[in-house]
């Protein structure tokens, strides 16, 4: 049920079209990394501006300047390029969790030939988006409920 609401916003977010748009120039390897990253920056400013809660700009830009510099000439399909576009809407709304939006972007990246160790990195910092957004996330109630 929480995925639908993320998909509801994905359908029903005005700017997710340029979002798709900046993530899709990310294949070109001779685009400009930094104007894709502050482009991305200010799309994702721009939707979490409509949730109560919002990151901070200091961390929306680490995780972009990272995640822009992993995908650059990358094979960034239209498919992967939606999977990054729906973990980036989840992490931005108080919807689902942040481990599960985390985990679409880590499986995406994976897809697009980047690196274990940098998938890591990036993850990080979409998970401090995260963290500002909603808090801790609930994965480690569910882990201990579980012991």
């Amino acid at each position: 049920m929480r995925w639908f609401a993320c998909i509801f916003l994905l359908a029903s977010a005005a700017s997710a079209e340029s979002v798709q748009s900046t993530l899709l120039a990310l294949k070109d390897p001779g685009a400009s990394r930094t104007v894709l990253s502050d482009e991305l920056v200010e799309q994702m400013i721009g939707l979490a501006a409509k949730q109560i809660y919002r990151p901070s700009r200091p961390a929306v830009e680490r995780f972009s300047e990272d995640f822009t510099s992993a995908l650059l000439g990358k094979d960034v399909t239209p498919n992967r390029a939606t999977a990054f576009e729906v973990a980036i809407l989840c992490v931005l709304s108080r919807q689902g969790s942040t481990f599960l939006a985390a985990k679409i972007l880590s499986d995406a990246l994976t897809g697009c030939g980047v690196e274990r160790r940098t998938v890591k990195g990036i993850v990080d910092r979409f998970s401090d988006i995260g963290r500002e957004v909603r808090g801790p996330d609930d994965l480690s109630r569910i882990l201990v409920r579980r012991q």
